[in-house]
């Protein structure tokens, strides 16, 4: 399968794509990512998606593609705002980490001290900290939060109400994704500092970032030219709008848009530093980027507010954000300054904004001026893959360093990348080890998996690299 950008979204880019000085982004991703992006936004029937990518002290990118509002035939850019989704923790959490420096808040201290009249079915409620609530080991379920079920539609309403939710497990035990904790820590913030969360957010966050656009008021949002959402039905993306009440903002219903991201970006990878005006300390961000609890059974860790990974000796930090018709992804590598943000106003478990954001991240560690250090010694020895994947893993791949292509080679599966060539060293299964005499790929892992297992059969085969998903298949 050939993926082709159509005439609509080629003509959307004339009109609606800006590229900032692009020349910290590294060319072999620069070079391949309009074709890139538009080839994985028509695999899923994406109206409207935009990115930035903050990498090194020089200036980014930011890019729009597609619809903000297919139907009107509104361009997707730079500017449009999108929804976050649960990308918005983090800023909540940067607030919370703010009022911990200011002696306002303690991370070990029970939510009780801050929230007198708080109580759980169980008796828990003086076993519950902050540090618990940011890092999603509170004990809490899921939540109805964002399902567009009934709920109360005022923040405090909303708290008092989750009096009568038991807990799944006790505080601390384990971890247990929760937006409701993140509704508790907006209440938090109030009370502290007798100010309404949207007022402290936008005084001490989102202002001194430059991120004026930014809103959590869906109507002065709609003003600024908000991008319409969708959902899918039959494989196919449909109009949706759904309710917007206070009690959900502090997790999941800030707007904002690529460029004011960069200005998030930048604070993040300067040590919580924006043009001259300190945000919040380094010690902070490193105490969010701290592993508190295992997050799933692959050994990913959850930190306050953001996943946290390690790839090859370096941390990589990640979210993703979903409503029920937009979203986000984020990808941070603070040790080779490197950030990716993506927004979309479609929303589903798989869709471009996470292989977006994650294969740019890819590429340019691999080819960036801070590329990764090769995990191991090279050593080609040629080793014969069985027949099914010799059969199955040749073909063509493109990703966003541009085409990868896969042949077998008297038993031996070969390939190429940006001129590079590369050994597929069976490692069990349908996994590989990449040898290569270009150290940076040398000893990555590469996974082949097929359309059964990447969630969408119209994405044909994939392969995945350094954990990452990297290169889908074209031909």
């Amino acid at each position: 399968m050939v993926l082709r950008s159509t005439a609509r979204y080629v003509a959307a880019i004339l009109c609606a794509a800006s590229l900032a000085v692009a020349t910290a982004l590294p060319e072999a991703v620069a070079r391949h990512l309009d074709d890139f992006v538009l080839g994985r936004m028509q695999v899923w029937d994406t109206p409207g998606l935009s990115l930035v990518v903050v990498h090194g002290d020089e200036p980014s990118l930011s890019r729009g593609y597609g619809f903000a509002d297919r139907e009107a035939e509104r361009p997707m850019t730079e500017e449009t705002l999108v929804v976050l989704g649960s990308t918005t923790k983090a800023l909540t959490a940067l607030a919370v980490m703010q009022l911990v420096e200011a002696g306002l808040i303690e991370l070990d201290a029970a939510v009780t001290r801050y929230l007198p009249w708080f109580s759980t079915p169980g008796g828990h409620q003086d076993q519950i900290t902050v540090r618990h609530l940011m890092s999603h080991s509170s004990g809490y379920p899921w939540g109805i939060l964002f399902t567009g079920r009934r709920y109360p539609a005022e923040l405090e309403d909303y708290v008092r109400w989750l009096r009568r939710v038991r807990l799944e497990a006790p505080p601390g035990a384990r971890f247990g994704y929760s937006n409701d904790t993140f509704v508790i820590l907006g209440l938090v913030i109030e009370r502290v500092t007798g100010t309404p969360y949207e007022q402290y957010m936008h005084a001490n966050v989102l202002e001194p970032l430059r991120m004026t656009h930014t809103t959590f008021d869906i109507e002065l949002a709609r003003a600024r030219g908000l991008a319409r959402g969708y959902r899918y039905v039959d494989g196919r993306a449909e109009p949706l709008d759904i309710r917007f009440f206070p009690s959900e903002r502090p997790a999941g219903k800030l707007m904002t848009n690529a460029v004011e991201l960069e200005h998030y970006f930048r604070m993040l990878l300067g040590g919580g530093r924006f043009e001259g005006h300190r945000i919040v300390s380094e010690h902070a961000l490193q105490q969010m980027w701290t592993p508190v609890v295992i997050a799933y059974a692959s050994g990913l860790q959850y930190g306050l507010a953001w996943y946290l990974d390690t790839v090859a000796g370096l941390q990589l930090l990640s979210h993703p954000g979903s409503v029920r018709n937009s979203g986000s992804r984020f990808v941070l590598v603070p040790g080779a300054s490197l950030a990716v943000g993506v927004l979309s106003n479609v929303s589903r478990p798989l869709d471009p904004r996470h292989e977006v954001a994650e294969s740019i991240a890819a590429a340019a560690l691999l080819f960036g001026e801070a590329p990764l250090e090769a995990p191991r010694t090279v050593i080609l020895t040629p080793t014969r893959a069985d027949d099914a994947l010799l059969r199955a893993v040749p073909g063509v791949y493109a990703s966003a360093a541009g085409a990868l292509i896969v042949t077998a080679r008297e038993g031996v599966l070969v390939g190429s990348l940006q001129g590079h060539d590369f050994e597929l060293e069976p490692a069990g299964g349908s996994t590989f080890l990449v040898r290569s005499t270009f150290e940076r790929l040398d000893g990555l892992e590469l996974e082949f998996q097929g359309a059964e297992l990447s969630g969408a059969a119209a994405a044909g085969d994939r392969l995945a690299l350094m954990g990452l998903w990297f290169a889908f298949r074209v031909e």
